[in-house]
């Protein structure tokens, strides 16, 4: 399976550390039997827990694009 072999770069960096956090977790997500739809709603409200709200929009944000690419 693919997304066992793609790397999460290692930064030292407070908000690295939660972007990997989350980047496992969308991970965990799309290995699941979730609809698409499903994988959004819980990414989506991760990304609204970060602390920084430019952080949060611009991860939104990138879900918003990610996701229609997931169908293909």
């Amino acid at each position: 399976d693919v997304w066992f072999y793609i790397r999460v770069f290692v930064f030292n960096d407070v908000v690295c550390d939660i972007c990997k956090e989350l980047v496992n977790e969308f991970r965990d997500q799309l290995l699941s039997n979730m609809t698409l739809e499903e994988i959004k709603e819980v990414i989506d409200g991760s990304c609204k827990l970060l602390p920084f709200k430019l952080v949060a929009d611009a991860c939104i944000k990138s879900v918003d694009e990610i996701i229609p690419q997931l169908v293909e």
